[in-house]
């Protein structure tokens, strides 16, 4: 991102939304505020959310070209693995459409896909991370943040997008583990200078509860 652009993340939590907005200057990326506002369920009053939304983007003055990226429940996100076939790199984007048909529980079109490959194999294929969220998880929530005039750009998981957000404030490289404990379940995200190599999420004994999120990182290998 270019200096003196910015940043707007909304991260959907715990029946929260919780709002960062971030700022770059010569010295790097700087928190200008945070909050957070009760995420109104089906067919609650949505007026003071959108309402809290506004105030704090003219609070802060926020701008329709910021770019804003929605964080969701690691739930509602799926991540499924995959090796294409040799392909060329220009039908890849095909060819992973294609293949999102046999690695997801449903049809097609009833989730938003998208998809990062790794370095092309020997074979002539590509190792590809799926990422794909139901169209039903996100229309309501998209409809509320348009509202507020928001527009994300790009959806991902809310622990992974906000340990993101902190390592480039700090500047870290190189491999790290974010760990994500919420409600009933721990997830495990595995980065690479930024870069989601996997995900994984496992239940907690019943009675759990726990809300925080690390990012950590051992030198070349991630461990808990």
């Amino acid at each position: 991102m270019p200096l003196n652009k910015a940043s707007l993340g909304v991260s959907l939590s715990g029946g929260l939304a919780e709002l960062i907005y971030l700022r770059r200057d010569w010295r790097g990326w700087h928190i200008v505020d945070r909050d957070a506002f009760p995420f109104p369920e089906a067919g609650d009053d949505e007026g003071p959310f959108t309402a809290g939304v506004q105030k704090f983007i003219l609070k802060n003055g926020v701008r329709p070209q910021d770019t804003a990226v929605l964080g969701l429940p690691r739930k509602d996100v799926l991540f499924r693995h995959f090796t294409t076939p040799p392909v060329a790199e220009k039908d890849l984007p095909s060819l992973v459409s294609f293949e999102a048909e046999r690695h997801l529980p449903g049809k097609r079109d009833e989730f938003a896909v998208g998809y990062q490959a790794g370095d092309r194999l020997r074979d002539g294929g590509y190792p590809v991370l799926l990422g794909a969220v139901k169209h039903s998880a996100l229309t309501r929530c998209l409809g509320l943040l348009r509202k507020a005039n928001i527009v994300p750009r790009s959806v991902q998981p809310a622990g992974m997008g906000t340990a993101a957000a902190f390592r480039n404030i700090v500047g870290a490289e190189g491999p790290a583990l974010v760990v994500t404990l919420e409600g009933e379940a721990v997830t495990l995200d595995r980065l690479d200078n930024g870069r989601l190599e996997d995900s994984r999420q496992f239940s907690l004994p019943s009675g759990t509860v726990h809300r925080a999120v690390w990012s950590c990182s051992s030198g070349n290998r991630s461990t808990v």
